[in-house]
């Protein structure tokens, strides 16, 4: 991984970040000439915690890439996300093991929280950005139930007010990605400032996010039973609490696998346990659910196939993000 570019430097004791993190193509050797990346991810200025997970950017348009490599395999989720085609188009595969592409997808597109994995296809070369939200937020701004849209892709104007589609418009006419996202912080600051629950997380790893909204549901209102938890959960996020659970164990066995294949060393039994999955095979069981692959076969797709770069951009995330705390952390000891 390395820097491209800073866009709209925040003060460094903010801890952030609007860097812009490329990742490099799985299929494509350092000196193959079309081995520009050809996808980057934006974190959010900090006062965005808690409505941005991130911006995702993906670009083939310098890439000779084969159909199979024009698949896009995401993995399950609990936010929701908000895609604009600037050039090229997209289907989803329904269902995903199938393999055949559905209808063409607007240019303008809403998803809600995914259980299953879903799995798109580009037809040619796609310039493509991904705001990716979280679903409590997107219910505040909104006023939508997210469990209406759990599993879907939809238009975005079926998700959308006016507001928000001005907003869209707006970035289709932006000159560069810089713009775009800078664009969409000052929009969106203004709009979730107004509606920000207090103690909205401001962590960037699912995880962080689980906790805090868990422990805001168990804090919020008069009643404070399990039943009432759950229902504040399911009505924020669209999905419920142990379903939400097993996506967050998921990150978390990833992130492991990631460090122990650095260490070189991968205890698949071992890292069930430290995930909180009660065996082997109940992680590979649910691993299968969320992903479509057991462990070992996700881990070697996610490294060696194009198509599983939405992985590489989740192991992205968490390392611009530690990175951004590191550097807050140094600057603020020489302070």
């Amino acid at each position: 991984m390395f820097l491209l570019s800073l866009i709209a430097k925040q003060p460094i004791n903010q801890i952030v970040v609007n860097e812009i993190q490329t990742l490099p193509n799985a299929q494509l050797p350092a000196s193959h000439p079309d081995s520009r990346p050809s996808t980057a991810f934006f974190l959010p200025r900090v006062s965005l915690s808690g409505c941005v997970l991130g911006v995702v950017i993906r670009d083939t348009r310098h890439l000779t890439l084969t159909d199979a490599q024009r698949y896009n395999y995401f993995p399950a989720t609990p936010m929701c996300t908000l895609t604009w085609f600037f050039e090229g188009c997209g289907n989803m595969v329904e269902p995903p093991q199938e393999g055949a592409p559905g209808a063409m997808l607007p240019n303008l597109i809403f998803s809600g929280p995914f259980q299953t994995p879903p799995v798109s296809w580009n037809p040619g070369p796609v310039h493509v950005m991904m705001l990716v939200l979280y679903p409590e937020a997107v219910t505040a701004l909104t006023g939508r139930d997210m469990s209406a849209y759990l599993d879907q892709t939809v238009p975005a104007e079926e998700v959308l007010d006016s507001r928000w589609l001005e907003l869209c418009e707006d970035v289709f006419r932006a000159p560069s990605d810089a713009d775009r996202f800078a664009l969409i912080q000052e929009r969106l600051d203004a709009w979730w400032q107004s509606v920000r629950p207090a103690g909205a997380p401001a962590g960037n790893l699912m995880e962080d996010w689980f906790r805090a909204i868990t422990l805001r549901a168990a804090t919020s209102g008069f009643g404070r039973s399990v039943r009432q938890v759950e229902r504040r959960i399911r009505a924020w996020t669209g999905q419920t609490h142990r379903e939400l659970q097993h996506l967050i164990r998921i990150e978390r066995l990833y992130f492991n696998a990631l460090s122990a294949r650095e260490e070189g060393k991968i205890d698949w039994a071992g890292m069930a346990d430290d995930a909180g999955f009660s065996d082997q095979s109940h992680m590979s069981r649910q691993l299968r659910r969320l992903t479509g692959f057991p462990p070992a076969q996700i881990m070697r797709l996610i490294e060696e196939d194009e198509a599983f770069w939405p992985y590489r951009v989740l192991a992205e995330r968490r390392s611009s993000f530690s990175k951004a705390i590191s550097g807050a952390s140094k600057h603020s000891a020489h302070n």
